[in-house]
């Protein structure tokens, strides 16, 4: 296992509209402080573990937390990556410390999480003097944008100015998950079945740790509204779960064979259907147990054809 994400914690300083968490100030969804530890021992005492993500919520609102998880997974030359909201960068002094702080606990990833909805919350003068100091420091930045066709953070981006030279920005549609389940759908980029590509767009699976301990092969925020979940780390031993990560025919089918299979097994018509990407085809599959048990018998057959010699996780 490459890379484990570690969201710990469902609250956030803000509330917005297009939070696929439903993230909030008051929520105490969060990762016990044991959790963690046992999911960043096992990250110790495994080499192939490359890179560990940390998020939330807003993962700064457990500063102390941060920063001796990426102190520890740093020494041993582990990669460790951030997301925040830049809502502690308040001002010269704030930002620089904090910048400080985490440079010597060895962090040298940390993507910015922020767009119109997160201006609701968070002044932009907080990104711009974040990108402004985070010059100085050895940490590689970007930017992360989520836009619909009203907020496309183009303003924002003017504002920015000059601080965003150089900086990558990554800009993806908001997807009805989570709050954004409110939003108005005729402001989201939708496609029809036929315009989008019906394989997985991840590279690779993750071993994603969500704030509840359920365990997810992906960091896509439709994922978390589905029947993929691997199990809980309050349940299990994390090898225990990667050994399940690993033998899921479920997942081990979508990565050969797309979207697609499962559509034609299940027999769905998405004639006239609109999705924002194939994530969001992803949860319409897999978010009714129905569904997937009404192909057990396909899946044990294709099981039996080409893949005999593997451990499969029970359905």
């Amino acid at each position: 296992m490459k890379s484990l994400v570690i969201n710990l914690s469902q609250k956030c300083n803000a509330k917005c509209d297009h939070c696929c968490f439903s993230c909030l100030p008051n929520s105490v969804n969060c990762l016990t402080d044991e959790e963690i530890e046992a999911v960043v021992r096992y990250a110790e005492t495994h080499e192939d573990v490359e890179l560990v993500s940390l998020t939330g919520g807003e993962a700064l609102l457990r500063k102390s937390k941060v920063l001796e998880t990426i102190h520890r997974l740093s020494i041993l030359g582990k990669d460790v990556t951030l997301i925040t909201n830049g809502f502690w960068a308040t001002n010269d002094k704030n930002t620089k410390s904090l910048l400080t702080s985490l440079r010597t606990a060895g962090l040298r990833y940390l993507t910015v999480s922020y767009d119109n909805y997160h201006s609701e919350y968070i002044p932009v003068d907080n990104i711009k003097r974040l990108f402004l100091h985070i010059k100085k420091f050895d940490i590689e930045v970007a930017l992360n944008m989520v836009v619909d066709k009203k907020n496309r953070g183009v303003d924002l981006l003017d504002k920015l100015g000059e601080s965003i030279f150089g900086v990558p920005i990554t800009i993806v549609p908001a997807s009805p998950v989570g709050r954004a389940k409110n939003l108005n759908m005729e402001d989201l980029y939708l496609k029809t079945i036929d315009e989008l590509e019906l394989t997985c767009p991840a590279t690779g699976w993750e071993f994603v740790i969500h704030h509840d301990g359920y365990v997810y092969p992906c960091c896509s925020p439709s994922v978390f509204e589905t029947n993929l979940r691997i199990g809980s780390i309050g349940d299990a031993d994390i090898s225990e779960l990667e050994d399940k990560f690993y033998s899921n025919m479920l997942l081990y089918i979508l990565k050969r064979e797309g979207f697609t299979w499962f559509i034609d097994k299940m027999k769905l018509d998405l004639t006239g259907k609109k999705f924002v990407s194939s994530c969001e085809v992803c949860k319409f599959i897999f978010s009714d147990m129905n569904k997937i048990k009404s192909i057990t018998d396909d899946i044990k057959e294709y099981y039996v054809k080409e893949f005999e010699n593997i451990g499969v996780s029970k359905l």
